[in-house]
């Protein structure tokens, strides 16, 4: 989708060795609870995504957060790693020698691809993620309270404050706009 072509540049975040780690953070997440002990993990983590329902039924059932999902698929919103340049120019011979994969998703599919058939992936608990389609799909999961990072997917609290989606989670809205007001 034209939309996630820039999201391409998060790549060049392995090319930041100057910082020993990086808490990747999309903009339109809000950090509700400390994260720091992130900053002291090994490896790639990142919590799985909220698939159901955004294309077909077949795509709903396989939602890596439903159980018994086989599928294993993380959010690229937010995810910590280890910058690396070497990693950066292996990401790069990947795209050069011919991946084909969804890229529906642009660079999370990519990530995911490589992540899953390469180095593996530590998947983080959905409260690091915690995304507004779970409130609908997953509502046992749906705890912002308890939630990490609280992640704007999809409509926006800043764009459309008329849209029926931020009608329906219009105390997460609210939430949005008490923060930023602050």
């Amino acid at each position: 989708m034209p939309f996630y072509t820039d999201c391409w540049c998060k790549l060049r975040l392995w090319e930041f060795e100057e910082y020993s780690r990086l808490v990747y953070l999309d903009a339109d997440m809000i950090v509700l609870k400390n994260i720091d002990h992130l900053f002291h993990t090994v490896g790639f983590h990142a919590a799985l995504d909220c698939t159901a329902g955004r294309h077909n039924q077949a795509e709903r059932d396989a939602c890596p957060l439903f159980k018994g999902a086989t599928m294993r698929y993380f959010n690229a919103g937010m995810f910590v790693m280890t910058p690396n340049k070497r990693q950066m120019e292996a990401f790069e011979v990947h795209l050069a020698t011919g991946y084909h994969g969804f890229l529906e998703y642009a660079e999370q599919d990519f990530l995911n691809d490589y992540y899953t058939r390469f180095q593996g992936w530590i998947q983080l608990p959905p409260s690091y993620n915690l995304q507004k389609g779970i409130r609908h799909h997953h509502p046992e999961l749906w705890a912002p309270l308890e939630a990490h990072v609280l992640h704007y997917t999809d409509f926006k609290p800043w764009n459309d404050t008329n849209h029926p989606e931020n009608a329906s989670n219009a105390d997460i809205v609210c939430l949005w706009w008490k923060i930023f007001d602050s």
